[in-house]
């Protein structure tokens, strides 16, 4: 091969790498660019939810007018009706799916709409706006996006309810910030109830644990040779029928001092610990919870709920 013709295929390799090294810095310089778009576009959008849901929190219905471009106000269904029947009703709670087959068509400007809704509530707890995904921006000046709009309360009749819906939206850029053009609802739903859950009956039910430090941590004997963060570790509890009467009984392993309350039947406890014997020397670490081991013949009880410390 000749010198000349080795220069040539040299060349056009050296042309070929420096054009894929420039075409790759260009595809990375829009990748950034990309990027930056979106991020960008991100905190305009969450912008204008956050004040759409500052309004929704204040009941001001006549306030989220301003977040939709004119038009998309005069004819957006800007909120759904729950269905009559619930999907789901069971002990106090009702779950509603969000109906958009009752949403007026044209000519319910967004204040109407919003107020129709805003109608049947007494007070908000709590209303979020939040921006889930940017699907797409079509120009710099418009996006596409998906968002989760959550809404707590209490409703006129006294009742709690929490309603979440995700929408799909088609904003623009205006002054002062983005409006709506257009929203599609992707799926909503509203749970009311009584907000009857959990009640606090430790004290009427005679349980007066109180977790503590071990002291004996702080002597030489306990210092953990290994894995000393265990000293700071809660105590561990158990539920088992001790006593054969039928009713589970609480323990409470901690360490120095543990408790056992015999249960008395009636949803109360009593501290027994002291009449058991047994445990008023249990000086272990217990973190887990206990086992019993009976001796029907002996009538013997054991308890074993730790190991001790070296």
């Amino acid at each position: 091969m000749s010198i000349n013709r080795k220069s040539v295929i040299l060349s056009a390799v050296a042309a070929l790498v420096l054009a894929g090294a420039g075409g790759g810095m260009l595809h990375v310089e829009n990748l950034n660019r990309g990027a930056d778009d979106y991020a960008e576009t991100g905190q305009d959008v969450l912008r204008l939810l956050t004040a759409y849901a500052a309004s929704a929190q204040r009941l001001q219905p006549q306030e989220l007018a301003q977040y939709y471009e004119p038009k998309a106000a005069a004819e957006a269904e800007l909120f759904w009706d729950l269905n009559e029947e619930p999907a789901l009703a069971r002990d106090g709670v009702q779950v509603y799916e969000w109906d958009i087959s009752g949403a007026k068509d044209g000519g319910a400007d967004a204040v109407e709409q919003a107020g129709r809704y805003f109608d049947g509530i007494q007070s908000v707890e709590t209303a979020k706006f939040k921006l889930d995904a940017i699907e797409e921006i079509p120009a710099p000046d418009q996006a596409v996006v998906r968002s989760m709009l959550w809404i707590r309360g209490t409703s006129v009749d006294g009742k709690a309810f929490e309603s979440h819906a995700h929408f799909r939206m088609w904003l623009r850029e205006a002054t002062p910030s983005w409006v709506i053009e257009r929203q599609e609802l992707l799926d909503g739903r509203t749970v009311t109830g009584d907000r009857r859950g959990f009640s606090d009956v430790t004290e009427s039910a005679g349980l007066d644990f109180k977790t503590q430090f071990n002291p004996d941590f702080a002597t030489p004997e306990w210092e953990p040779k290994q894995f000393a963060i265990v000293k700071y570790a809660a105590p561990g509890v158990s539920a088992v029928d001790y006593d054969n009467d039928g009713y589970d009984d609480i323990f409470f392993g901690d360490g120095k001092h543990p408790r056992l309350y015999r249960n008395n039947g009636d949803g109360t406890f009593a501290d027994v610990a002291a009449r058991t014997g047994s445990l008023c020397c249990f000086r272990l670490l217990v973190h887990g919870g206990f086992v019993i081991q009976r001796n029907p013949r002996l009538r013997e009880k054991r308890f074993v709920a730790g190991r001790a410390v070296a």
